[in-house]
């Protein structure tokens, strides 16, 4: 188990995820980049964060065999993103213009190699445009 680490004493490294602590707040999944901590969609005060800690390895089933390779139809910069999701463990959303564009391969791919990801059609996408001063919690 690892254990909280005090800002204090040192930051994660630059895109490392980790579990913060917030004062007065949940211990949340953020990721530490550009000297503030992203926690999903939204900023982090980073003046509130008094700990963290990184998160463990993802499990071994995970991870994409060594062979796995992605299809030459993405462009480098595609390519970035998912290596960067799957080093990060975050989920892949896929998603592009009406036909046959690849999206269908890429997501059974990924799949088929242990990595969490949808279509978009697949998902449910919620907006929320009220401003958080609106919200009764």
């Amino acid at each position: 188990m690892c254990k909280w680490i005090p800002v204090s004493e040192r930051l994660p490294k630059e895109g490392e995820r980790c579990l913060i602590y917030p004062v007065d707040d949940d211990v949340e999944t953020a990721i530490f980049e550009h000297g503030e901590w992203m926690a999903w969609d939204f900023l982090i005060d980073i003046d509130t964060v008094t700990h963290w800690q990184p998160l463990p390895e993802l499990p071994q089933n995970k991870r994409p065999s060594e062979n796995f390779k992605l299809p030459d139809f993405l462009t480098k910069q595609q390519q970035n993103d998912v290596a960067k999701a799957i080093k990060s463990g975050t989920p892949i959303i896929i998603s592009g213009k009406q036909g046959p564009t690849g999206k269908t391969t890429l997501t059974r791919i990924l799949r088929e190699n242990g990595i969490t990801a949808y279509e978009e059609w697949e998902c449910t996408k919620i907006v929320l445009n009220n401003s958080s001063k609106d919200v009764q919690i």
